[in-house]
């Protein structure tokens, strides 16, 4: 039965006649009707409200001045300060119609917010399915206040919940005043991933003009979705890309292709550039581990000259691999193929290793007593390819490898500790190169033995008291470490040590007899956080280490190659004073020609929550004949009044005296939109004629509207270069 409550009173409609055939249109929600007076026509069962009238069916509700309903049909009318709410929706209307079995309607001269987010208005909306409306002169928002930031005009808008809002004859408007126009613009509205275009990145390039990006995403299923991409690079021509993205339950991965049809004037031929990079994670039955990663492109890279990120266009090869693994406690077992390209042109390198097979114990103690034990075993099959073309030589070598250890702590006190340490490696391998680079074919076994010994103390330390309830205690401690190690010379396996082909670290064992000597002095800070409760910061650690080569110093000296067992001098400091300030410090020293030969800095300063500023520099001496390279790059992040932001990234080539890339980021931020503008500067790659390549400069400008619940309607954000923060 359907029941109408009328100020209390209930009345009914009576029920079909038993046997009368069911209705074929969609059964009615239970109707309520509240108002101080109700009349109900018993001719038509018209039903008249008014005085607060308010009517109710399923999770909707109507209320107004006056509310007409026909319980027969389900059509119904509002007239005076309509309102009409649902769990996400609520608008005010001059009056609405309304359905309470199709649960539709229309509401005259309205606004109002829908999914709780978007604001809604229109001379005329209508409710035309469950979540969709379609709104004449419109506007659409997200701006809560009454006079909103921004608003887009539109003369007729299709809006979907949790869908897209297709907008004829917009005109966005930002502070009232009118921007831009466009005959058509579909709009995100949702809260959850949907199918459809993503806006256009426009930019303009002072090299290659004006680019514009295009993007496709497709929401397949809840775990997968794709992404498609089409960018015009002005003259460099057109790139196409695809991205597609999956998660399962014992896998997941990703796959991303890039492909540029290149017609650039500037290159002396077209090119066709490419790449894929595609990852792959799989847990396997027993615990095995599976990853997939593989990292190939045309032999001209694609993203030493395309990338937007600078870690792409400055990476030296691309590495691809898969492996299968499975850990315990204390080991692991892998299995890998590998193969590194390298990308630089002038240093045409590849390393295959096909397979690996690697167990690797952690150190572990021998069964309750003081001694430990460890072991790196494996067994490889490399493959190096050097050059290019007619100039390119190949070197394949099969290696098993058996390294174990055994060592000794040894606490005399808590100042003062020993440790003894040996290794003995076994490595054998099918073919190798003398020491004037001819072939040796026949398989051999090359041995030897590793000794060390580490004395670490007697530590000495000072608390000084501060007097500050924060920090009331600063300790100085100082701790001297010596270091002794001993690989025997060339008397032991000699002639197979000397013909190993060497690809590794583990290829490499030169006689070694040399001590260190290392002073660290640590300043450390007891921090209170309560009455009951402290930690100990680090503020500052600085360590000073000798090395000192002991088979140097036995040498027999001549005019010509003057003895230098003094290895250079290495210094670090690193300090973290409070959390607002960072600065590290590494150097090495080089005693017989009295220069630095390398530095590291690392600088970071944050000033409340106002500014951030980072600074890194890396130096490397280029050797006697070589050049110096020095690289400095810095992030500078200020935020000023009225919502507005500013950043600065910057790479600087010292030894060029060049800037190789910079970006300025301008940002406003407001609670319902955000406007940016991009200025980056890059160098690109080019080829010559000749085949040669060398760089040229590229200026571009982006620019960039975010509008809260829509996301980017106007161009694309350029990733920061450096960006450093505490």
């Amino acid at each position: 039965m359907l029941a109408i409550s009328v100020a209390g009173i209930a009345y009914a409609q009576p029920a079909p006649p038993a046997g009368a055939p069911a209705a074929s249109a969609p059964s009615a929600p239970p109707v309520s009707i509240t108002a101080g007076q109700i009349y109900k026509d018993s001719q038509s069962g018209e039903t008249a409200a008014y005085d607060n009238a308010q009517v109710s069916y399923g999770d909707k509700t109507l209320s107004g001045d006056v509310i007409f309903y026909n319980p027969d049909t389900g059509d119904g009318r509002v007239e005076g300060s309509a309102v009409y709410q649902d769990p996400k929706s609520r608008l005010e209307a001059e009056r609405a119609d309304f359905n309470t079995i199709t649960g539709l309607g229309t509401l005259y001269r309205a606004s109002g917010k829908f999914d709780n987010l978007y604001n809604l208005r229109g001379a005329k909306i209508q409710r035309v399915e469950e979540d969709r409306y379609v709104a004449r002169e419109a506007g659409l928002t997200t701006c809560k206040c009454e006079d909103p930031q921004w608003e887009i005009e539109s003369s007729y808008a299709d809006v979907t919940v949790d869908g897209y809002a297709h907008l004829t004859n917009p005109v966005f408007h930002a502070a009232g005043v009118p921007v831009f126009y466009l005959p058509y613009l579909p709009v995100p509205v949702k809260n959850k991933r949907a199918t459809g275009f993503l806006m256009p990145a426009p930019a303009y390039s002072d090299n290659l003009g004006f680019q514009v990006e295009n993007k496709f995403f497709w929401a397949i299923a809840d775990n997968m979705d794709a992404t498609l991409t089409h960018h015009y690079l002005g003259e460099a021509g057109n790139k196409y890309g695809a991205e597609y993205r999956y998660i399962f339950r014992d896998f997941s991965g990703q796959f991303n292709g890039e492909y540029i049809q290149e017609t650039d004037p500037d290159q002396p031929t077209d090119r066709n550039l490419w790449r894929v990079l595609f990852d792959h994670r799989h847990n396997l039955p027993w615990n095995i581990r599976n990853v997939f990663h593989i990292n190939k492109e045309s032999e001209e890279s694609i993203s030493r000259q395309y990338s937007e990120s600078l870690t792409d266009r400055s990476r030296n090869y691309n590495d691809s691999y898969v492996t299968f693994s499975r850990s315990w406690p204390t080991r692991t077992v892998t299995l890998m193929a590998r193969e590194q390209i390298a990308l630089d042109p002038s240093n045409a390198q590849t390393l295959r290793k096909t397979p690996e097979l690697r167990l690797i114990n952690q150190k572990e103690s021998i069964k309750g007593t003081p001694l430990y034990w460890s072991l790196e075993s494996s067994y490889t099959g490399f493959r190096t390819e050097n050059g290019l073309d007619e100039y390119r030589t190949t070197f394949d070598v099969e290696r098993a490898d058996f390294y174990p250890s055994i060592s000794m702590p040894i606490s005399i006190s808590p100042f003062l500790s020993l440790e003894a340490a040996a290794w003995y490696r076994a490595t054998w391998y099918s073919r190798g190169q003398d020491t004037s680079g001819n072939p040796v074919d026949e398989s051999f076994t090359r041995q030897y033995y590793q000794t060390s010994f580490t004395v670490t103390g007697p530590k000495f330390f000072r608390i000084f008291e501060t007097g500050t309830p924060e920090r009331p205690a600063l300790k100085h401690v100082i701790t001297p470490k010596l270091v002794w190690n001993y690989i025997p010379g060339y008397e032991m396996d000699g002639e197979n040590r000397q013909n190993v082909y060497v690809i590794d670290t583990v290829d490499s064992a030169p006689p070694t007899n040399a001590v260190a000597l290392q002073i660290a002095n640590d300043l450390l800070a007891k921090d209170v956080l309560s009455p009951e409760s402290s930690r100990t910061v680090s503020l500052a650690r600085f360590v000073a280490t000798q090395p000192f080569d002991i088979i140097e110093s036995n040498r027999t000296e001549s005019p010509e190659t003057e003895k230098r067992p003094l290895a250079p001098l290495q210094l670090e400091f690193r300090s973290r004073p409070a959390d607002w300030l960072l600065f590290n410090y590494s150097t090495t020293y080089n005693h017989y020609d009295k220069f630095w030969e390398t530095s590291t800095l690392e600088a970071g300063l944050k000033l409340w929550d106002v500014a951030n500023i980072a600074l890194d520099r890396i130096y490397k001496w280029g050797g006697k004949d070589g050049q110096d390279s020095t690289w400095d790059t810095a992030y500078l992040e200020v935020k000023l009044p009225w919502n507005l932001s500013l950043d600065f990234s910057w790479v600087y080539d010292e030894a060029n005296a060049k800037t190789t890339n910079s970006l300025v980021r301008a940002r406003f931020r407001e609670d319902c939109w955000g406007l940016a503008i991009n200025l980056d500067q890059r160098q690109l790659t080019k080829t010559a004629a000749d085949g040669s390549s060398y760089t040229e400069d590229e200026r571009r400008i982006m620019f960039t509207i975010t509008l809260l619940g829509i996301g980017d309607i106007l161009g694309g954000e350029q990733p920061a270069y450096a960006r450093k923060k505490l």
